[in-house]
């Protein structure tokens, strides 16, 4: 078993992408185990099985694809001019769930693609931009937690 915490931090893109394939090498050519902690969740989705941890706790465990799943449909990210007023007005109109996090609303929806062009002919003049995307283990860990990897409770 190999203990790694952290092993990528100041790594350069390039080394960085090396480093972890020799990871991978070393755990199929000598079936070991590596387990490593990282706040970087781009780099946790090259895991095997992964753990999510909030205040000391696990809030999650499983293969990042599991956790992903959980999340279900797609995830609008919405940057607004006003995000805080906006959050409650979006969620009356439009009769879904919103979270404010990291100044941005969050939405989880199956199609997430259809309700984007509501949520800019609903709002104009008030949103700088929507983006839609399948979800992240950022998406997972703002969905359990609550709030975004820089933000405290």
């Amino acid at each position: 078993m190999l203990l790694l915490d952290e092993p990528s931090t100041a790594l350069d893109p390039g080394a960085r992408r090396d480093f972890l394939g020799y990871l991978r090498e070393l755990r199929d050519a000598a079936g070991l185990t590596v387990l490593l902690s990282t706040h970087d969740l781009e780099e946790a989705e090259r895991c095997d099985r992964v753990a999510i941890f909030d205040a000391g706790r696990i809030v999650a465990l499983g293969t990042p694809d599991e956790l992903k799943a959980a999340v279900g449909g797609d995830v609008l990210v919405i940057r607004a001019t006003a995000p805080e007023a906006l959050r409650e007005r979006l969620a009356a109109r439009l009769g879904v769930d919103v979270q404010l996090v990291d100044d941005t609303l969050r939405v989880e929806r199956p199609r997430g693609h259809e309700l984007v062009r509501e949520v800019v002919e609903a709002f104009p003049g008030e949103i700088r931009a929507v983006t839609v995307g399948k979800p992240t283990l950022g998406d997972v860990f703002v969905r359990l937690t609550g709030h975004g990897l820089t933000e405290s409770e």
